[in-house]
């Protein structure tokens, strides 16, 4: 059977949903046990293969904030808006 998957990207948080046995969404918890995960993104400064996600880049945000990505969603459908990072350009 293929799993379906559902995603809620919310401005402030996000939450990820499967289709359980029985047909009904169930939420499905992040690596924190939360059913939310905040919408963030920090790309690290040391590893540039390293991008934390949820609490996680919301608390590295004091490392960097130029490195920080909050509230993306606003920014869905612009396609003037980007973010530089490492003279790579996110959109």
């Amino acid at each position: 059977m293929t799993n379906i998957v559902g995603i809620d990207l919310g401005t402030t948080f996000s939450a990820l949903a499967i289709l359980n046995v029985i047909g009904k969404p169930e939420i499905i918890p992040n690596a924190d046990g939360e059913r939310l995960t905040p919408s963030a993104i920090f790309f690290d400064e040391e590893n540039s293969d390293m991008v934390r996600v949820g609490i996680e880049a919301i608390n590295s945000r004091h490392l960097n904030a130029e490195r920080s990505v909050r509230w993306i969603k606003r920014h869905m459908g612009d396609a003037n808006y980007h973010k530089n990072i490492d003279s790579k350009d996110w959109t």
